[in-house]
């Protein structure tokens, strides 16, 4: 988890804590792209991660305190060859709102009122992730959801290119009359 990750990082460098950051193109939903750090293949002279992580070793099991340790943020780039980095992870630094309308617009007098609903079902519908998937020989599709099973919103069409990197935060108020009923009773779970 980004925002995980993130609350780690800057908590270690607020106490003093030499502190670096990678965030990679795999995890919890799906495997290394070409290239990628993978220990089955043994390429950690090769891939960006894996030269982070002999750099690390070199300056602190081997003690070589001339060891380059590379830049205090990197990210995986999906849309060109090889990782983008900054001096720090970046805060966020833009506010959107969901908009009644399906609409993801950058100013709040722009949202228009309104409710949107979906139905959850009682079997799942979607898949997120199985970090086991690949262990045991079985396939780790991209995450998806069904149709109906989730909520959608869009923004106008970018007019300009636009890198985003970071995670999202969400502020949302959820009504669910039925849930409601049962909070605060000895049948909420």
């Amino acid at each position: 988890n980004l925002n995980e990750a993130t609350a780690t990082y800057r908590t270690l460098k607020a106490q003093g804590t030499e502190t670096k950051m990678i965030w990679q193109s795999w995890g919890h939903s799906g495997g290394q792209v070409p290239g990628e750090l993978d220990l089955s293949q043994g390429n950690l002279e090769t891939s960006h991660v894996g030269q982070r992580v002999l750099a690390w070793f070199d300056r602190y099991l081997h003690k070589n305190t001339g060891a380059d340790t590379g830049p205090a943020f990197s990210y995986y780039r999906d849309w060109q060859s090889g990782y983008g980095t900054a001096a720090d992870v970046p805060a966020l630094s833009q506010s959107l709102y969901l908009s009644g309308d399906g609409k993801l617009v950058d100013n709040r007098s722009k949202v228009a009122r309104g409710s949107r609903q979906y139905t959850n079902w009682l079997v799942p519908t979607s898949h997120s992730e199985s970090s086991i998937a690949p262990l045991i020989g079985l396939p780790d599709p991209k995450p998806y959801d069904t149709k109906g099973t989730y909520l959608g919103w869009r923004s106008e069409p970018l007019t300009a290119p636009l890198d985003v990197v970071g995670a999202p935060k969400a502020t949302l108020k959820v009504v669910s009359p039925k849930a409601e009923r049962a909070q605060n009773s000895g049948d909420a779970s």
